[in-house]
């Protein structure tokens, strides 16, 4: 004599309820128009309304969308954008509201201190470092030519008054180059 077992198996699965309670959230700037654009992304059932709201509770308008997870548990993912123009340490909220539940979820969206570049800060240390070095290149030139111009005043030209503005002209120093009158000494110049 043979026994067998027939055994089957069903399962249902009924979800009743499965909170919004982990509510992801970004904020990022457009650079084009400096909107703000906040975004806050969860999973739950049933369906949720998305509501924004500024610190002073106004209610504002957001884009939500929604749709099924592709997770065993077809939960619904829902997901909603807010465009504003805003300043820094401004607070938002985004609240997930399910339909004939009371119980809501929420999340706090601070907007940050606008992000300095610390790469700008050290081009202008870089510039002005630069102009600095210039300045000093360019004085320490002019004071080596009037310099050679004074020895060569006294060494070819007997005594002059090296004050004069047609012998030390500025335009003279700046080039580099000595007038004639200055080498018009017993030697010449060389």
């Amino acid at each position: 004599m043979r026994i067998y077992s027939v055994l089957t198996f069903m399962a249902y699965c009924c979800l009743l309820k499965a909170p919004y309670r982990k509510i992801y959230h970004t904020i990022s700037v457009d650079p084009v128009t400096s909107e703000h654009e906040l975004t806050c992304q969860a999973e739950g059932y049933p369906e949720a309304d998305v509501i924004w709201t500024s610190s002073d509770h106004q209610v504002l308008s957001g884009k939500t969308s929604i749709t099924s997870s592709k997770r065993e548990e077809k939960l619904f993912n829902v997901t909603s954008t807010l465009r504003i123009n805003t300043t820094a340490d401004k607070i938002f909220y985004c609240t997930f509201r399910r339909l004939g539940h009371e119980e809501n979820n929420t999340a706090e969206l601070v907007i940050p201190e606008p992000y300095l570049d610390p790469a700008k800060k050290r081009n202008h240390l870089v510039t002005l470092g630069a102009l600095f070095l210039c300045l000093s290149v360019t004085l320490a030139v002019i004071f080596c030519l009037k310099r050679d111009v004074r020895m060569m005043d006294v060494e070819k030209c007997g005594t002059r008054d090296m004050n004069s503005k047609q012998q030390n002209g500025i335009l003279s120093l700046w080039f580099g180059f000595i007038r004639p009158e200055v080498c018009s000494g017993p030697g010449g110049c060389r």
